[in-house]
């Protein structure tokens, strides 16, 4: 066992991680200083990139994401509202845009 190493792996809290079905996606659940949110990752010949949190609640912590076997929609739980651990859809797309359904 090894550490990934930054950009995914950093002086931050990091779990969580999902990889998807082809190994080109990576969404990792990260407390990186006001508490716990999705990051998504693309795999280039040269390693991880962030691509950058994925929109989500500021205010709740999101948790548990699964990518759907193509890596174009990611489920997660994460607070709604006066109820908790509520399942959402995030369409990730074919070109990387990232839309809430």
């Amino acid at each position: 066992m090894r550490n990934i190493g930054p950009p995914v792996s950093t002086a931050a809290n990091e779990y969580e991680a999902e990889v998807s079905q082809d190994g080109g996606t990576l969404i990792v659940v990260a407390d990186r200083g006001d508490r716990s949110h999705l990051y998504r990752f693309e795999r280039t010949p040269s390693g991880w990139v962030e691509i950058g949190r994925v929109p989500a609640r500021s205010d709740v912590f999101q948790v548990g994401p699964l990518l759907s076997p193509d890596a174009r929609s990611l489920l997660f739980g994460q607070a709604h509202g006066e109820r908790s651990g509520e399942i959402f859809r995030i369409d990730l797309g074919a070109a990387g845009a990232v839309n809430l359904a």
